[in-house]
């Protein structure tokens, strides 16, 4: 390439004329010329050292860098704004919290008592032993009115099914404690000895076979 303004030949991608350092860009292109301080020489804008002395051009002392911009600090309502998002952020944590506790004492306690109730359906049943060993039964103070009991009682078998024939004048269930209470209210009502032996063969049934 031929300098326009001195005439020397250049390499084609050179940029500036290694004669007079002039620049070889053609014409009402936008480039930036910087001239050197101490010579004069022209310098395209993207040279930090001129071409003809080798002085630093004065715009090679700007940083080329971007100005970052400071932070400015929150302003107070920015500040308040933050502090309610954080406590509203911690309320939503805690009560996830509790809910997953709850939700996990929960499940816990269920299976529990699911397992409780799977070992209790396998578990056999004692058919011998009284549904209340020690029932609470009233005896009336009356020695005449207990005997009539004992007479009544004497005939009967306990009717629960699982005492295997025991006399109900001496069982302990509870089921045998509703029958001696169903006989005194019977007696307490003036019904005689027969009537109660009637009373109760039809309610519980399992009566003694007679002796002969």
């Amino acid at each position: 390439m031929k300098c326009p303004k001195c005439g020397t030949l250049n390499d084609e991608n050179a940029k500036f004329c290694v004669g007079c350092g002039s620049s070889l860009r053609p014409a009402g292109a936008n480039n930036k010329v910087v001239y050197c301080t101490k010579c004069g020489q022209e310098n395209s804008d993207t040279s930090f050292y001129c071409s003809k002395c080798g002085s630093k051009l004065p715009h090679s002392d700007k940083s080329s860098a971007p100005i970052k911009k400071s932070k400015q600090p929150y302003s107070k309502k920015q500040r308040v704004g933050n502090k309610k998002q954080q406590k509203s952020k911690s309320y939503r944590n805690l009560i996830f919290l509790v809910v997953a506790a709850a939700f996990t004492v929960f499940i816990v306690v269920r299976f529990t008592s699911k397992s409780n109730q799977s070992v209790n359906s396998n578990r056999p049943v004692n058919l011998n032993m009284p549904l209340n060993p020690n029932p609470i039964e009233s005896k009336s103070n009356d020695p005449v009115m207990e005997q009539k009991v004992s007479q009544v009682t004497s005939s009967f078998f306990c009717s629960c099914g699982g005492c295997k024939e025991v006399p109900l004048e001496t069982c302990t269930c509870q089921t045998a404690a509703a029958e001696r209470k169903f006989i005194r209210s019977a007696l307490g009502k003036g019904q005689t000895v027969n009537q109660v032996i009637l009373a109760v063969n039809t309610t519980y049934g399992n009566m003694r076979p007679k002796k002969e």
